[in-house]
């Protein structure tokens, strides 16, 4: 009887992951966008200059995200992937669907066939290269490399052939940014990780401990924001301080970066404003949380609505969105009111016909992530079921402080990857009952509150997965901590990971489409509190 091994996800990876975001959201959008159109059942895909539809109320289930004009989606539930390329949507390029996929990346995207070890193929979905069988966990590739993991729990490099370029040796490696450099992170013990910027012939340049730095971003553009007692610091390669960018606030990883000679920076109030790489303040501190476009605007957050900005403080957009995220070249998605999302240009003209409900954006990097890593690495030998798990308690005991650390961490992954019958070898979580059997999968806007504090709470459910957010009214909309969880029937449990990755919370409760009730528990003081949610 065959069983599947996974690779677990510990806390170090969860934080580092958080300082790899992608800024730059257009670069892997293309000109194709996944969208469900008001009143319309199933995902439609749009071509995002002309505004115009390619396919219409056409899959069920919600593509991947659409890269250099291919895309995968799930065939069904539990039937795995397809991929299909936009310009010809009769038929899938592949003639067997693959159990898991990411998305392509100059040409090539890892992906798993049932019982197979995982695979480089190409946009005909030809084999180009064959993973070690000890390889785990493939991430999409960035700048001609992948980040992959071993059943070790060793982190190295490959290329788009699937040659090792950098044997797995590592905890965690941050994606190879577009200078050709990486950063690896080493635990050196329950406090202190070692951190090492090099380049793909695994050259070092600069280490340095968790005691003297933390990082906030990766090295692109020749500079590092890192961060020390809370105040952010740009070093190069070498370690060298090239300048101070204020304090750091919690949950603002994705602002930092210099663009266009400019980054922003905060004060110890909070606010954010826009400075030069020479130190020169351009725009003073006033707003909640600014964004680069990189094009020298910033969407800029206040007062709970956002607009854009460009660097003389002169509004490009007006405050009258709730978000806004640029897919291409003078293309936005904006959202307006409750699951009203729609396409504009940078003048603000409406590019698209029709609004919609849902809008598949680039694949957030904590969620692909950890797609990435539920890869899937099949055996023969035996093993019971129980054995893999007891492989992953010490797996927990490596990254976990406390025996209450391990116990929860082991009933997270088994209520979310092992929900399955002692003798099935269906893929995992095929016995659960799916939202999509309660009818309550999409959009979800909740209000309401943790006990004396208010919330608003945004979801969306496709099957058993579920994504999402929430933000405390006391802090505005633009402080919002990110959901992942799972639904089997009403129980709807949900973890709660800070900005800078740290799991620091969940949701216990029972959903029936229109209230979200039970337990909240604070992971930092071990506190809990009941909640109570409703759509308005």
């Amino acid at each position: 009887m065959k069983h599947n091994y996974l690779l677990a996800i510990p806390a170090i990876i969860l934080l580092f992951v958080s300082c790899s975001e992608t800024k730059d959201d257009s670069a892997s959008f293309g000109e194709y966008l996944a969208v469900k159109v008001v009143g319309e059942e199933n995902w439609s895909v749009i071509d995002v200059n002309t505004g115009n539809f390619v396919c219409r109320n056409e899959f069920k289930n919600r593509p991947k995200q659409i890269s250099e004009d291919f895309f995968f989606v799930e065939k069904d539930k539990g039937k795995g992937y397809e991929c299909y390329n936009v310009h010809n949507l009769s038929s899938a390029i592949n003639s067997e669907p693959y159990y898991s996929a990411t998305y392509f990346e100059g040409g090539f995207s890892p992906v798993v066939y049932m019982d197979t070890t995982i695979i480089i193929v190409n946009k005909a979905c030809k084999e180009i290269g064959s993973l070690a069988h000890n390889v785990v966990s493939a991430q999409p590739f960035r700048n001609g490399f992948s980040v992959i993991y071993t059943d070790e729990r060793e982190a190295g490099l490959i290329d788009t052939l699937g040659n090792v370029v950098i044997r797995p040796q590592f905890d965690v490696i941050m994606p190879m940014s577009s200078d050709g450099y990486a950063v690896t992170c080493k635990k050196m013990n329950d406090t202190i990780f070692n951190y090492t910027i090099i380049d793909s012939a695994c050259a070092k340049y600069y280490t340095f401990t968790s005691e003297k730095y933390d990082p906030v971003t990766g090295l692109e553009n020749g500079s590092m924001a890192v961060k020390k007692n809370h105040k952010v610091v740009y070093i190069d390669k070498d370690g060298n301080r090239l300048f101070d960018a204020g304090e750091y606030v919690k949950g603002t990883s994705a602002s930092y970066g210099v663009f266009d000679h400019m980054t922003v920076y905060a004060s110890e109030t909070g606010k954010m404003g826009v400075m030069t790489d020479k130190g020169e303040k351009l725009i003073r501190d006033k707003y909640d949380l600014l964004v680069p476009l990189r094009d020298g605007t910033f969407v800029a957050y206040q007062d709970g609505k956002c607009g854009v900005i460009d660097k003389d403080d002169a509004k490009v957009l007006p405050f009258e969105y709730e978000d806004i995220v640029k897919v291409a070249d003078d293309r936005l998605v904006v959202k307006e009111g409750e699951n009203r999302y729609y396409i504009i240009d940078g003048k603000g003209n409406e590019v698209s016909k029709e609004t919609f409900t849902a809008v598949a954006l680039q694949e957030n990097s904590l969620k692909s992530f950890l797609e990435s890593l539920i890869m899937v690495k099949s055996s023969n030998d035996g093993n019971s079921e129980q054995e893999a798990m007891e492989e992953l308690r010490k797996y927990a005991s490596t990254y976990s402080t406390s025996q209450e650390d391990i116990n929860e961490q082991m009933k997270d992954w088994e209520n979310e990857y092992m929900g399955r019958s002692e003798n099935s070898s269906q893929p995992m979580s095929s016995n659960n009952m799916q939202a999509s059997d309660s009818g309550i999968e999409g959009n979800h806007h909740l209000t309401g509150s943790i006990s004396k504090y208010g919330i608003t709470m945004d979801i969306y459910i496709d099957g058993e997965i579920i994504d999402g957010s929430y933000y405390y009214h006391s802090q505005g909309s633009s402080n919002r901590m990110s959901l992942y969880g799972s639904i089997n029937g009403t129980e709807l449990y949900l973890e709660e990971f800070a900005p800078d990755g740290n799991n620091t919370g969940s949701f216990s409760g029972r959903f029936n489409g229109r209230t979200y009730s039970g337990i909240f528990t604070n992971n930092l003081n071990g506190k809990t509190m009941s909640f109570s949610l409703s759509k308005n």
